[in-house]
């Protein structure tokens, strides 16, 4: 660990790659599922008529999952990556949502609605901990103000 950064700081860094890492393989994996094998995707999800978007969400997936992971291993977890791992996420969760409850989708796709949150609840994480290092600093820079009046 690097002893010049605080604590709060490293944990993180420590968690938004793991987030990061996390959410870009399984954005991997389901993005390539539909693509190599749309047979057994079909039969989890449900059947499908348009093809073409199947693999276009898929294709979609890839390439955010990519992002993630590159993110993640060279260790560059930035407000850009943090965005499109928390959009993304977002995204999913509202059109599955809507598309479940409207009867166009099937249920099955609430476990990803709840991988989703999850990823949420990680990147979230992240940000409590650097808001709570923030208001500390405030807190004590208070503290010695107040103290020298």
């Amino acid at each position: 660990m690097d002893t010049s950064q605080p604590a709060a700081i490293h944990l993180a860094r420590l968690v938004s790659r793991y987030v990061a890492l996390l959410q870009g393989v399984y954005f991997l994996v389901s993005g390539i599922w539909p693509l190599l094998h749309d047979a057994s995707f079909q039969a989890i999800t449900g059947p499908k008529t348009d093809i073409w978007l199947v693999h276009t969400v898929g294709l979609f997936l890839i390439v955010v999952g990519g992002v993630l992971v590159l993110a993640a291993l060279r260790r560059r977890i930035d407000l850009q990556i943090t965005l499109l791992g928390v959009g993304s996420a977002l995204a999913l969760i509202g059109v599955e949502l809507v598309y479940v409850f409207n009867g166009t989708i099937s249920p099955v796709y609430l476990i990803d609605t709840t991988i989703e949150l999850l990823f949420l609840i990680g990147w979230m994480v992240r940000q409590v901990v650097i808001d709570a290092k923030s208001h500390m600093i405030f807190f004590v820079g208070s503290l010695c103000m107040y103290s020298t009046r």
